[in-house]
């Protein structure tokens, strides 16, 4: 005799089915269990202006509206806001800086 499992198409991928429901919500769960860890990196700090999210952390290097970068930002915003901003920025690298 054979030792081999036999198994139909229906019964298959009801348990494909089965495994993709169990995968989907183990990967989403966090945002339910944990909220408020899970949406806290997601937003800028009190105060700032730009900067990364999204990682623990980010908040070092986010930068507020007293800075050379939060000046660009909201220089950007006027010009946006005045309808002169360009189509496309861009930005020339000097060696070494990254």
């Amino acid at each position: 005799m054979s030792n081999l499992i036999r198994v139909s198409r229906r019964r298959l991928l009801a348990s494909g089915g089965k495994a993709a429901v169990l995968v989907a919500a183990a990967g989403i769960a966090p945002k339910f269990i944990r909220p408020s860890r899970a949406y806290a990196a997601d937003a800028l700090a009190p105060g700032m202006i730009g900067g990364p999210t999204g990682f623990d952390g980010s908040e070092r290097y986010q930068y507020g509206p007293d800075t050379p970068e939060g000046r660009a930002i909201e220089a950007a915003k006027a010009m946006k806001g005045a309808g002169k901003a360009p189509a496309k920025i861009v930005l020339g690298l000097s060696d070494g800086s990254i």
